[in-house]
């Protein structure tokens, strides 16, 4: 999910830097395990790219992320308040996955049938949408309660 902002770290605290580096191995581990550093670096890297521009970040399949990832998700959408990000959580089951706030707004969506999936595709232009995530939750949801969930995320964010 945050790999294409990475480039965008170089304004933050040199500590957040590395550990968001580390996480995503592009350095090595230097400092002892600090889930801290982590989260508040993630959180200020949100928070300085939506300055310059909304973010919409997707995580779809919450429910096999590992138990830092999710903390780290966690933590960062308790403190988006007044930020222009938006969070989409992908996720089976009726209620929001262990880690998350137990009230997030939830949209159950059926399935598209695989023809309804191809229509929706061939009408977007597109064999794949390039937008990380979205290709499933076209191929398996309902157009329209797509556009609601977004709606309302968007909303939520914007209160």
């Amino acid at each position: 999910m945050l790999p294409p902002l990475l480039p965008e770290t170089d304004d933050l605290p040199e500590h957040q830097q590395e550990a968001l580096k580390a996480a995503f191995g592009i350095v090595a581990a230097t400092r002892q395990h600090d889930p801290m550093p982590l989260r508040v670096g993630v959180l200020n890297l949100l928070a300085r790219v939506s300055r310059s521009r909304p973010v919409l970040l997707i995580a779809d399949d919450v429910q096999h992320f590992d138990r830092d990832t999710r903390d780290v998700l966690g933590f960062v959408m308790r403190r988006l308040a007044g930020h222009a990000v938006t969070v989409l959580l992908a996720a089976r089951g009726h209620t929001p996955p262990d880690g998350f706030n137990p009230d997030l707004p939830v949209l159950p969506l059926a399935p598209l049938s695989r023809r309804a999936a191809a229509a929706v595709r061939r009408q977007a232009g597109a064999t794949a949408v390039e937008v990380e995530g979205a290709s499933h939750a076209v191929a398996v949801s309902r157009p329209k309660d797509v556009a609601d969930l977004i709606r309302e995320a968007v909303r939520a964010t914007s209160v």
